[in-house]
């Protein structure tokens, strides 16, 4: 009768254990998440004009894939060459229950020249490299 009280005991004692170093990884694995995504809006900071409508994707070391995308909150006119652009970074991984994603949005302000040539966001973010 002690024996099987005690394996009880163990039975649900490592299932607790179990759980928690569970969480434990989880945690770690959204914690090393958000640290890549701050490096890369940090990454986002040191480009240049960032056009509107402009594209860059890539996947983390982890196997996060991340998507950037870009659109005019307020566009560029004939008289004012600046505008602000939204920029959108989008992450997507495999979690627990099927994919996951978040999506992160940050604004800059772009001032241009008349005919500047900006590079595509894509370039920029690989000379970076």
């Amino acid at each position: 009768m002690a024996l099987t009280i005690a394996t009880l005991m163990f039975t649900v004692a490592f299932r607790g254990i179990s759980v928690s170093l569970d969480t434990l990884m989880r945690i770690e694995q959204a914690n090393r998440r958000i640290a890549l995504v701050r490096s890369k809006l940090a990454e986002l900071d040191l480009c240049g004009p960032i056009r509107p409508g402009d594209h860059a994707s890539g996947t983390f070391d982890d196997g996060t894939r991340w998507v950037v995308d870009t659109s005019a909150l307020i566009p560029a006119t004939e008289m004012n060459s600046s505008s602000v652009v939204r920029i959108a970074l989008r992450i997507d991984w495999q979690g627990r229950g099927g994919p996951q994603h978040r999506e992160i949005a940050t604004y800059r302000f772009v001032q241009t020249q008349p005919n500047q040539t900006i590079p595509s966001l894509e370039d920029q973010l690989r000379d970076l490299q």
